[in-house]
């Protein structure tokens, strides 16, 4: 899956550059910032009896390349943030005491594709791939212990942008990772993130400065 990701942003980029070298105009890079509400699935209630805290307050940051309008590029990482769970494990019939947290972070390669709606206005839809770390650290009948995993997942979405002043631009997006953490180690379910950032492009900073 992430081999099948980066050959289409590799393709993605060279048609850009393409793109781009055709009219004449510069690649456009850009940083990314936001930060929002993580929702997650709750732990599977034939194994586990008490409270899950599936909320929490993730962020992500990185870059981006726009060659064209209509498509983009970029790389993140996110902290999905933690879930908080205190109550009693089903381990081979027998319910033990069970608390922790379990907390989710990774790298997201994903392509956008936007439909400028007016001069200040985009929508876009995202997909792509989230690399993901999982780790639990529990206090499970007494005992600490503590666990990690990693794996790729599919990630996809959709939002606004909208144009302020030169060079910012405001995003409001909600995106979902799907299929994060191994079932028998962690426990395994979907990310939804409902998140508002901001972009800042550089050629538009460059030309600023210029003027």
């Amino acid at each position: 899956l992430v081999a099948l990701v980066a050959a289409g942003l590799v393709l993605a980029l060279v048609s850009t550059q393409s793109a781009v070298a055709s009219k004449k105009t510069a690649m456009r890079s850009y940083i990314v910032a936001d930060a929002g509400q993580v929702s997650t699935e709750g732990k599977d209630p034939s194994l586990f009896i008490g409270s899950v805290d599936d909320e929490s307050t993730g962020w992500s940051f990185g870059g981006g390349w726009r060659g064209t309008d209509y498509l983009a590029i970029e790389l993140l990482y996110v902290d999905l943030g933690d879930t908080e769970f205190d109550g009693s494990f089903n381990f081979m019939g027998t319910f033990f005491s069970d608390r922790g947290t379990i907390e989710v972070s990774g790298i997201e390669a994903a392509v956008l594709g936007v439909l400028p709606v007016s001069d200040s206005v985009s929508l876009y839809g995202r997909a792509g791939a989230f690399v993901w770390d999982v780790e639990e650290n529990e206090i499970f009948a007494g005992a600490p212990e503590s666990r990690s995993v990693s794996g790729a997942s599919p990630v996809f979405g959709a939002g606004a942008e909208f144009l302020t002043d030169r060079p910012v631009t405001i995003r409001v997006e909600w995106k979902r990772v799907t299929d994060v953490g191994e079932e028998e180690e962690t426990g395994e379910g979907d990310i939804d993130f409902l998140k508002a950032g901001i972009t800042i492009r550089f050629e538009n900073m460059r030309r600023a400065q210029r003027n």
